[in-house]
């Protein structure tokens, strides 16, 4: 029998209100000019190769008070260029969390 350790993750806002959950992923805190090399990292570690090739992790930026759903994309470019664009609005300096599902 084999077992797998899974990491179950609740995004909860400041009411108590769950507005993200996933059974396993990761989280990584960091700013929005860190942000692109945090979902790399992130990306790189969670992703899945089979025979269709490389599958990505689904990614979700939390920023200011909008959560950025960047899932179901097909590659990390496309990933990293949508969110480069929802994080120009927010400060350099701001802190950004990046949550990694697997599918």
């Amino acid at each position: 029998m084999i077992h797998t350790k899974s990491k179950p993750l609740r995004v909860v806002d400041a009411l108590g209100v769950i507005r993200f959950q996933a059974s396993n992923g990761e989280v990584a805190l960091t700013t929005g000019k860190d942000a692109e090399k945090t979902i790399g990292e992130l990306s790189n570690r969670l992703s899945v190769w089979g025979d269709a090739g490389r599958t990505i992790p689904n990614i979700i930026l939390l920023g200011g008070t909008k959560l950025f759903d960047l899932s179901g994309l097909m590659s990390i470019e496309q990933v990293v260029s949508l969110a480069r664009a929802e994080l120009d609005n927010l400060p350099v300096d701001s802190p950004v969390i990046v949550v990694a599902t697997q599918h």
